[in-house]
């Protein structure tokens, strides 16, 4: 049996997302492409499947399209009542000089 796995904010860490056992990763950003990467879709194609979404809360995506809650996320993927085996979310903070 395969597990689920999410990852947001999957391309500092793309190495820990490698497919190699069949599970059903799924990784999110709300953003879908920048310099360093080019097309997280594409670059993330041999390991997972891209959702151009963040995480947040039922509040913040009432307000933001690229936002989405956890439910919306299982619901959307046709995920629910089912667990999320591992989930990964990395927190960026600006660094203070």
């Amino acid at each position: 049996m395969s597990s689920i796995i999410f990852i947001f904010s999957p391309l500092l860490g793309i190495d820990i997302i490698t497919n190699s056992w069949n599970n059903l990763v799924s990784a999110f950003d709300p953003v879908s492409s920048n310099k360093r990467n080019g097309n997280f879709e594409e670059a993330l194609r041999p390991y997972s499947t891209f959702h151009n979404w963040g995480l947040g809360t039922e509040e913040e995506s009432k307000r933001n399209p690229s936002i989405k809650t956890i439910q919306q996320t299982m619901a959307e993927l046709g995920h629910t009542g089912k667990t999320i085996d591992i989930f990964v979310s990395t927190i960026l903070l600006p660094l203070q000089g």
